[in-house]
């Protein structure tokens, strides 16, 4: 089922769309928040197992006590996506993200906002290895292990579950992925490990599984670093190649933990904690003091917290909520649909390196290491369009203005005033290229990325082009 769900709710360009257009069309033919289906019977919600007052109960306490901020006839189910298994196509796996910084869960990539390679039409997402990518093997003979995936829509964050039972030993083992909502400079890893029954030691394996070194940055051990137990590894890393002879190469810096090969939990030992820390920023002093709050708030157990705390007021303060006959699919789309919204926009415009704006692909995606280009010519114009299966490569176009932007700001006015400023950013370059052109006002790009000058490399014609003013000035 899981499958399903994450596919429809990728964001893939025409999928995204629909999920868009459904929510637009709830909000303007209701007026309401609520939508009610007709002769609703409340028996019917849940499509699983009722979940029980204990359950949810443990899941609140998981979440540091909170209120859950959906209302009691919403099943679970409809915001927390379970799975035995995960997809077989590895870009239909969950994104976690948090405007700032967004990965695949458990894949050697992390893309940040406005972070580019490649000149012009080359430009894409620059790939940064995921230095603290990790995943658990529990290997104990004769003894039965289970496993759950969760997409916990309503906290933004995915959590791997293995739990393992025999007469002689109880042991539960969580692992937790998120871009941290507040801190946005970490992506976390939060790894629990339960035991009970149990008079010997247990090891859980952690394969670390960063990947090969990024072809679009060069990268260097940051020449300050200091190797003790307990700091951070760090690396300092450029862009190979500038997006235009006018910019200059981005750097950032990465703070990071190293990943241990291997947990040991100790005869005497009921459970144990690792906390992995990752943190990205321009500016090397943002992304160290953002590591040192990460690490001082995990040793206070309030890190998590946070982060679920900053999740709930903005699923509070809109969304829409359906009652269906016992169906969750759509209930599911829609929530889904909101989430990865909400995980490619920040709380706040950071004014030292500023938003750049949404890609149909998600903040997530768009390198250049998958897929290669194909061409089809349209069939409603005269214009060639190239369906690049890299998620155009991380670029910026009017979907964000036409698309996601009504529906963010129907229910996330002050997030909607970031998207708008992603535009603002470009204006006075909009109306440069307007001026080349030999007309007055602005003239936007069919696509772009951080300097906000033309990376198309979809073969458009101008008229189609001049689609792009259009959506822009209409919001």
């Amino acid at each position: 089922m899981m499958s399903s769900v994450m596919l429809s709710a990728h964001k893939k360009c025409c999928q995204q769309n629909i999920v868009y257009m459904y929510m637009l069309l709830l909000y303007w033919t209701s007026l309401i928040k609520i939508y009610v289906a007709d002769d609703i019977d409340l028996d019917l919600l849940s499509l699983g197992p009722k979940e029980t007052a204990s359950q949810r109960s443990t899941a609140e306490e998981q979440a540091g006590s909170l209120t859950s901020p959906f209302p009691f006839w919403v099943p679970r189910q409809a915001y927390v996506l379970n799975s035995s298994r995960l997809p077989e196509n590895q870009r239909l796996w969950p994104e976690i993200g948090n405007g700032h910084l967004a990965t695949v869960v458990y894949s050697d990539t992390i893309h940040m906002n406005g972070f580019y390679n490649g000149k012009t039409n080359q430009s894409h997402r620059a790939r940064i290895q995921s230095m603290t990518s990790v995943r658990l093997k529990v290997d104990l003979p004769s003894v039965q292990c289970s496993q759950d995936y969760a997409l916990h829509l309503d906290e933004g964050s995915f959590i791997e579950s293995t739990n393992c039972n025999n007469m002689s030993l109880t042991l539960s083992v969580r692992h937790r992925i998120y871009a941290h909502r507040t801190i946005t400079e970490l992506l976390v890893n939060e790894i629990v490990i339960t035991k009970t029954r149990s008079q010997g030691t247990v090891d859980v394996t952690l394969d670390w599984q960063p990947g090969p070194p990024s072809q679009d940055l060069d990268t260097e051990v940051c020449p300050s670093s200091q190797h003790y137990p307990r700091s951070p590894l760090c690396q300092h890393s450029s862009t190979k190649q500038r997006e235009t002879d006018y910019s200059t190469k981005t750097e950032i810096y990465m703070y990071y933990d190293q990943v241990p090969s291997i947990l040991k939990v100790e005869s005497h030992v009921t459970q144990m904690t690792w906390v992995g820390l990752l943190s990205l920023h321009p500016n090397a002093d943002r992304a160290s003091q953002a590591y040192n709050e990460g690490r001082s708030l995990a040793e206070s157990g309030s890190l998590y917290n946070l982060h679920v705390q900053a999740w709930y007021e903005l699923w509070r303060s809109g969304r829409i909520d359906l009652l269906t006959r016992g169906q969750l699919e759509v209930p599911r789309l829609v929530y889904s649909g909101l989430y990865y919204l909400l995980s490619s926009i920040p709380l706040l415009n950071d004014a030292e390196w500023p938003f750049v704006g949404m890609s149909p692909g998600g903040l997530a995606h768009g390198g250049s290491e998958v897929g290669q280009p194909t061409s089809r010519k349209s069939k409603s114009s005269d214009c060639f369009y190239m369906i690049y299966l890299q998620d155009f490569w991380g670029h910026v176009f009017w979907d964000q203005d036409t698309w996601m932007f009504p529906s963010i700001l129907m229910f996330h006015p002050d997030l909607a005033n970031t998207l708008l400023s992603s535009r603002k950013r470009i204006h006075q370059v909009a109306k440069m290229a307007a001026y080349k052109a030999g007309y007055s006002g602005a003239k936007f790009p069919w696509e772009a990325a951080f300097s906000g000058r033309s990376g198309q490399v979809m073969f458009v014609c101008e008229s189609c082009i001049a689609d792009i003013g259009h959506s822009v000035v209409f919001r």
